[in-house]
């Protein structure tokens, strides 16, 4: 079975993980420390069951996959089993085996062993160090690890926004708002002498050129800087702002993938229409399950006739009951049918002809 586990890090790119998942099938030594984790290039032990590795600096340019492997060896008088691996974030793929063959789970006897080759896919980009954790947890829940690990790498710098986050802060429902990024780019990760223009991830975000490409030394690198206006819709849904900015190298690296950096979106439209909470999460729940949360609507009493609501994807369903005094109650219901993994989606409100609220909703599924 496979797992994917996501984490949005503001600031940051995003990275999801990949990994085996195997299911115990009797009790077995849940020591934290248990597991001793050796590699071949320099993991150090910080503590029992803790460890961390520096990857070294990262050019995603040329190093499109780095890859690790880690030996997870029984140290204790009992059988080991690994139940489960996560990651904090990262396309990365963990794989393990035993002896030559390739498993799905992995009983230690004492002294027994288990290699996992970690591969990371630099499809993803951030400047500077970053650190990410790949957990392995035991019978016992993942209250707490056999082991933790910590991978650090230190990005080369080659893409950067100024600021690295675009935050509108607080905005009126119909007016609008811009806020003047500056994107710095190495001429070796693009072609030409004039910058693509970054792409809004989000419709009511909108992006335009101020000033002309132009070039400049950093640091002692040829680069490209160029100003643009990131420009939020005064038709933009009420509630929070979301998605992002992105920029996409021209130049294809080994693996098919470009290189690209993403500035983060934030903030929040207010007007006489509110929801509360303005974001729906439904924690962790088993795969197919059926499950609710309701969100209240305070809306303009003129608008009570005139609500609709709907999502933007058929596993999650909307609809809206009355409350008391001009309160509504929408009712956010997800289906057996929605995909496994940390899914999001958007329930979308009408009141009125042109007044929207938008509704983050996100839940994670696990099999």
């Amino acid at each position: 079975m496979m797992r994917i586990w996501t984490r949005v890090i503001a600031g940051a790119s995003t990275v999801v993980l990949a990994m085996c998942c195997v299911q115990c099938v009797f009790a077995v030594s849940t020591t934290f420390g248990a597991l001793v984790v050796t590699a071949p290039k320099g993991i150090i032990r910080d503590a029992p069951g803790a460890y961390h590795i520096d990857l070294g600096v990262i050019d995603p340019l040329t190093r499109a996959v780095v890859e690790r492997t880690f030996t997870f060896k029984n140290t204790t008088k009992d059988a080991v089993f690994i139940t489960e691996l996560r990651g904090s974030c990262g396309c990365e793929t963990m794989l393990m085996s035993q002896g030559d063959r390739k498993v799905a789970t992995a009983s230690l006897a004492p002294g027994a062993q288990a290699t996992v080759k970690l591969s990371i896919k630099m499809d993803s980009y951030s400047n500077g160090p970053v650190r990410k954790y790949v957990w392995a947890y035991g019978p016992g829940g993942t209250s707490q690890p056999l082991v933790t690990i910590a991978l650090d790498m230190t990005f080369a710098r080659s893409i950067s926004f100024n600021p690295p986050n675009i935050d509108f802060r607080s905005v009126t429902a119909g007016q609008t708002s811009s806020v003047p990024v500056t994107l710095t780019v190495l001429k070796r990760i693009v072609t030409g002498h004039d910058l693509p223009t970054p792409v809004s991830t989000n419709p009511s975000v909108m992006v335009r050129a101020l000033t002309a490409t132009a070039e400049i030394s950093e640091n002692g690198n040829q680069a490209l800087r160029r100003t643009y206006s990131i420009s939020l819709a005064s038709d933009a849904p009420t509630g929070s702002i979301a998605g992002g900015v992105r920029f996409q190298s021209n130049i294809v690296r080994p693996g098919k993938f470009p290189l690209a950096l993403t500035a983060p979106v934030f903030g929040i439209v207010t007007g006489n229409a509110s929801a509360t909470p303005s974001t729906v999460f439904f924690g962790s729940l088993p795969a197919h399950a059926l499950a609710a949360r309701t969100v209240i609507l305070t809306v303009p009493p003129e608008s009570h006739t005139d609500l609709a609501a709907k999502s933007d994807e058929p596993w999650l369903t909307a609809s809206i009951a009355a409350g008391k005094g001009i309160k509504r109650v929408l009712t956010i219901e997800l289906q057996k049918n929605a995909p496994v993994g940390n899914v999001k989606a958007t329930v979308m409100v009408t009141v009125g002809a042109k007044h929207v609220i938008s509704i983050p909703v996100i839940a994670e599924l696990t099999r």
